[in-house]
């Protein structure tokens, strides 16, 4: 699990504000369209899932057309050395938690893991 930090950010607040912020490039534009704050106190982290959609404005390194694509990204977050750092998931990556809200699996449409999600729904069963 690689982390990543910030040091100029003094806040978990700033962190995620960080993380759902829009990006825009040249080729494409990437914005959250929802996103979901819970933590695991076990092992100290907060998880913050979002759902983003993927707005390829170019056909981008010749891996995806123009259009519009919508995932699943997982960020932990936690203070590492006091600074605030987090670790980044796509859906494919296999996130380490199943809890993402149930509604982002029928609203995201790439990067598919039909494995994941199984795991993800079987998780929401037994919190039933």
């Amino acid at each position: 699990m690689r982390w990543y930090s910030e040091h100029n950010i003094h806040t978990k607040s700033e962190l995620i504000n960080l993380l759902i912020a829009p990006v825009y490039s040249e080729h494409y534009e990437e914005k959250t369209l929802q996103f979901h704050v819970c933590n695991d106190y076990i092992h100290g982290v907060t998880i913050l899932w979002s759902l983003i959609e993927f707005n390829v404005i170019n056909d981008y390194r010749n891996i995806l057309l123009a259009g519009k694509y919508r995932y699943i990204k997982c960020n932990l977050i936690k203070k590492i050395d006091e600074a605030w750092s987090y670790s980044c998931y796509c859906e494919l990556s296999f996130p380490p938690y199943y809890s993402c809200p149930l509604n982002y699996l029928e609203l995201a449409n790439f990067e598919v893991n039909q494995e994941w999600r199984t795991q993800v729904r079987n998780y929401h069963q037994l919190q039933k």
